[in-house]
């Protein structure tokens, strides 16, 4: 029974470590320097107790239970001593109830990858992460109870009134959290007001409000969060940003700066201060920062789009049309660099070439009339 096992256990290793190496790309999985392995332990413990209370209390859930670093030694104390008792008692109970021991370990086990021992983003726990493991829990939980319906000659109306009690007890949990779940907003605000601490939702909400139109709110939403992490990048380059929208590039450029230093040669941020700096009219420092997004994700078509502007307005016209083809590759459906394609290869004589581009970024956005207007300018005829 142990042979047979084997081979997903295989697959389970190769997709952790798959796992693994496409996190550590996106850059979260997070080094020992931030958080050190005792306090990796502690969580684990404090994890498995915290979802064994929410399995059945499923109170304050939050998208995202932010990471303290380290928790109180009372809490950690507790925890430990409760996964240790109970694993002692699974083995015990084994004998006579081999459910118990399946169940438990179950739960134990599939909950290693995901526990923190490898810290991958800010979280100290995640619901999403109890899916399978929960498995283990409720074969405790049912098998347990049919042994206990048994020997204590349960009637079968009352077995079927408490189980009927469990389905809607779930449902209407579930109908209250879904309520949480009906925008960002909704969703983040909650998470603060049931978690502490919680910086990472205090962005998502900043974005979420930038992104509606509510830039004054989106900013106040980035200093909260800021003022729980103070060195994080990402908020940084969100309060740029929301600055950068409002025109007001100096201080956008200064936090660009600022996130920059604690994340060097992040492409985003690199192409995120690179507009701001030709919006300062300072088209070489622009393009420096462009050349180097480019570097660190050369499959950007927003940098490749970003340096062909800034190479077109120093009159660089070959270099600006290989960038803007490049972006097209990566980028297909983008009307805009068509018609920046078009307008470079009209200053390179290539009036027919232009004229097709013209034509096709036309043909996925029909209603913009500077491209009509260019080419009635050409004299080339426009299909309807």
């Amino acid at each position: 029974m142990i042979w047979e096992k084997i081979p997903f256990f295989l697959l389970s290793a190769a997709s952790c470590v798959v796992t693994l190496i496409a996190q550590q790309k996106g850059g979260s999985v997070v080094s020992l320097i931030k958080f050190s392995v005792p306090g990796r332990i502690e969580n684990a413990f404090v994890s498995y107790a915290r979802y064994l209370g929410k399995t059945f209390w499923p109170a304050n859930l939050a998208v995202l239970y932010p990471h303290p670093g380290h928790w109180a030694a009372g809490l950690v104390i507790f925890s430990m001593a409760l996964v240790a008792g109970l694993s002692v008692a699974a083995v015990w109970l084994g004998r006579k109830l081999p459910f118990v021991p399946v169940g438990w370990f179950w739960f134990i086990g599939t909950l290693v990858p995901v526990i923190g021992l490898v810290q991958v983003g800010g979280q100290s726990m995640a619901d999403r992460y109890t899916y399978l493991p929960l498995i283990g829990v409720f074969i405790m939980v049912v098998w347990g109870f049919d042994k206990a319906r048994v020997k204590w000659r349960l009637p079968e109306s009352l077995v079927l009134f408490l189980a009927g009690m469990a389905l809607l007890a779930g449902a209407w949990v579930t109908r209250n959290q879904l309520g949480y779940w009906r925008d960002s907003e909704t969703l983040d605000r909650y998470a603060l007001a049931v978690t502490e601490n919680n910086s990472f939702a205090y962005n998502n909400l900043g974005i979420y409000l930038s992104e509606k139109g509510r830039p004054a709110e989106a900013m106040d939403c980035f200093q909260k969060s800021l003022q729980i992490n103070s060195n994080s990048a990402d908020v940084l380059c969100n309060m740029g940003n929301v600055l950068a929208q409002s025109g007001r590039w100096d201080e956008a450029a200064d936090y660009f700066h600022r996130a920059l230093k604690i994340a060097p040669d992040r492409p985003a941020f690199l192409s995120n201060l690179g507009l701001v700096q030709v919006n300062q009219k300072q088209y070489a420092e622009a393009m420096t920062n462009f050349e180097q997004a480019l570097q660190g994700d050369p499959d950007s078509p927003g940098a490749h789009n970003n340096l062909a502007m800034v190479l077109f307005m120093e009159h660089r016209f070959d270099e600006a049309a290989r960038h803007y083809r490049e972006a097209l590759r990566l980028q297909p459906d983008n009307p805009q660099t068509y018609s920046n394609l078009g307008d470079t290869l009209l200053q390179l004589g290539q009036t027919v070439e232009a004229v097709k581009y013209y034509r096709e970024a036309l043909r996925l956005n029909p209603g913009d009339p500077q491209i009509k207007a260019r080419l009635q300018s050409l004299g080339a005829p426009i299909s309807n």
